[in-house]
């Protein structure tokens, strides 16, 4: 999950780029590759650091240089999905969310063509409509009961991210 904070910028916008950037991804492997290298070698002078009894004003500075190295190697390439579900041969809809809620165009998209046909009647209209298999989310429109499902299953990833991070346990490892 990423905040874009751009106030020049409308909120369409911002979502459209962060839909294009999940779908194709930002930077390149071999960029990666080169901050990997940046990272190893700043690691390998904070040590070598250690290893002499440093404790000046070198050690802090070490210790910048690997968390900026490390910083630098997390954003300099990531890849995106959409050609992964291609190569799949599934389908791949960027879902992109506001901090309140809003979904970008896409994400509406997704949920029109997945709700349940129901979703469409007005109230006191005839007809089938959706009905949840369990009672955690009380609502009577499908694409509701997938927007809080979606809501949740974020929840649960920051939470799950947050604990990972107090118990110092790594972070879960993908690969294009």
């Amino acid at each position: 999950m990423k905040c874009l904070s751009d106030l020049r910028t409308s909120i369409d916008k911002i979502m459209v780029r962060a839909a294009k950037e999940k779908r194709d991804g930002k930077g390149n492997p071999a960029q990666r590759d080169a901050k990997r290298a940046a990272h190893a070698d700043a690691q390998s002078c904070l040590a070598a650091i250690q290893a002499a009894g440093g404790d000046g004003a070198e050690l802090p500075d070490a210790r910048k240089a690997v968390h900026a190295a490390a910083q630098a190697e997390a954003g300099a390439y990531l890849p995106g999905q959409g050609e992964a579900a291609r190569r799949a041969g599934a389908s791949f809809c960027p879902f992109v969310m506001t901090a309140a809620g809003g979904l970008g165009k896409e994400a509406r998209a997704a949920v029109r063509a997945i709700a349940h046909p129901g979703d469409g009647l007005g109230l006191g209209e005839p007809g089938a409509r959706f009905q949840a298999a369990d009672a955690v989310y009380n609502t009577r429109r499908h694409s509701q009961y997938l927007v809080s499902a979606v809501a949740v299953a974020f929840w649960n990833s920051s939470y799950r991210s947050a604990t990972d991070k107090v118990r110092d346990v790594p972070p879960r490892q993908w690969s294009p």
